[in-house]
């Protein structure tokens, strides 16, 4: 953890005095990868005191590295723990992603929101709490929620967000998205790739058998196959002598 420390501290050590804020996202706890424990990241954040710090807690991390925000109960004393040994104030930005693994799993694994191991209801219950709103008197003013949903078809982008508005009541505020922006992946460019080649290529043999039977239809409907010819001899004429 020291040299974690020592790393972030030489890192902004030469940064320009602004308004930046540098903040420590929490992990899912795969290897030794540090900061899955909310109190081993509080420890960091107190070490790195004299420095714009803050922290960034991603929902599907959380659930895999054992905290269960899935129910009432458990998101209750999760954010209890959090201002405890973080402080609330101190957390602007949540990355809200559902999880493809189970509680406990250790695995970082991201699904789109409401379909994951966490599930729509644990969304709901999160994203109207009030102590985790943007707004006075017990939220954050200015407090963002982010997705890092995959994207495995286009389009999955905009109804991720579409599904964050939703959950937070907000469906008739939800902002009208640009229908041509959407962050495809290498696998999912892959994808629509093959798709457009297959519906290319089942658009041209539909065209092929339309074509097909508009010749048949102009012949009348009758077969195209020449008919079979006599296998008979023909008689050989005799001679008059």
């Amino acid at each position: 953890m020291r040299l974690a420390i020592e790393s972030v501290k030489q890192a902004a050590k030469n940064l320009p005095a602004t308004s930046l804020r540098i903040l420590l996202e929490n992990t899912a706890g795969m290897g030794t990868a540090l900061g899955a424990r909310l109190e081993e990241l509080g420890e960091m954040l107190n070490a790195l005191q004299g420095l714009q710090v803050g922290a960034c807690l991603d929902t599907a991390h959380l659930f895999a590295a054992g905290y269960d925000i899935k129910s009432e109960t458990g998101l209750a004393s999760t954010l209890e723990l959090i201002d405890r040994v973080i402080g609330l104030e101190r957390v602007p930005v949540f990355h809200v992603n559902d999880s493809k693994i189970p509680l406990g799993g250790h695995v970082d694994r991201h699904e789109h929101i409401g379909k994951g191991k966490i599930g729509a209801q644990a969304f709901q219950r999160f994203l109207t709490h009030p102590r985790l709103s943007a707004a006075a008197p017990e939220g954050l003013p200015g407090r963002a929620f982010l997705a890092e949903t995959p994207i495995d078809d286009p389009g999955d982008d905009r109804r991720n967000v579409a599904a964050l508005w939703e959950f937070a009541g907000l469906k008739d505020q939800t902002p009208v998205s640009e229908k041509g922006f959407s962050m495809l992946t290498a696998a999912a460019k892959k994808k629509v790739a093959q798709q457009v080649k297959s519906r290319k290529s089942a658009s041209q043999a539909t065209r092929r058998k339309m074509r097909a039977t508009v010749a048949a239809a102009g012949r009348g409907g009758r077969s195209a196959r020449p008919s079979k010819k006599s296998s008979a001899k023909p008689k050989k004429r005799r001679r008059r002598g």
